[in-house]
C-alpha cells in the first residue's frame, strides 16, 4: 500500500525549484553559443569546440584519466592541495589542450579513438577509421 505524503512532495517541488537556477544558467548558455555561431567569425573560432563535440566520449574518458592522476592519492594526489583557482585552471588548460589534439585528429580520422570502437562494436565490424587522401576534412 503507497503512502502519500505532502512533506515528500514538497521536498520534491523544492528541490525541482532549487535547481532552477542552475537550469536557467544552462539554458543562458547553450542561447549565447547559438547566437554566437550564427555569426561566421565567430563560428570559424568556435570549429574547435566542435570538434571536441564530435569526441565527446573520447574527450570525457581522456579527462577523467588525467585528472584522476592528478587528484587521486594513487596519482600526483594534489587534492587538498591545489585550490579552486588551480583546478579551474587545470580544467581550462586541459580542455582547450584536448581540442586541439581533437581538430588534428578529426583531420585523420573519421572518429574519434574511443567513437570509433564504439561504433565498430554496434555494428558488429570494424569500421573505416583513417580518412582518404583529398577526402573532405572537417575543422
Amino acid at each position: 500500500e503507497a503512502v502519500f505524503s505532502v512533506r515528500a512532495l514538497r521536498q520534491v517541488i523544492g528541490r525541482a525549484f532549487g535547481l532552477l537556477p542552475e537550469w536557467s544558467n544552462a539554458a543562458a548558455y547553450a542561447a549565447a553559443l547559438a547566437l554566437l555561431v550564427s555569426i561566421p567569425a565567430c563560428a570559424r573560432r568556435l570549429a574547435p569546440l566542435a570538434a571536441a563535440g564530435r569526441m565527446s566520449l573520447t574527450t570525457y574518458l581522456t579527462q577523467s584519466l588525467v585528472s584522476v592522476t592528478l587528484f587521486y592519492h594513487y596519482g600526483f594526489g594534489w587534492y587538498g592541495h591545489v585550490g579552486c583557482d588551480g583546478m579551474l585552471a587545470i580544467a581550462v588548460i586541459l580542455f582547450a589542450l584536448q581540442m586541439a589534439a581533437s581538430v588534428w585528429w578529426l583531420r585523420r580520422y573519421h572518429f574519434g579513438p574511443m567513437e570509433w570502437l564504439w561504433r565498430s562494436v554496434a555494428y558488429g565490424k570494424v569500421q573505416p577509421m583513417r580518412r582518404k587522401a583529398g577526402e573532405n576534412r572537417p575543422a
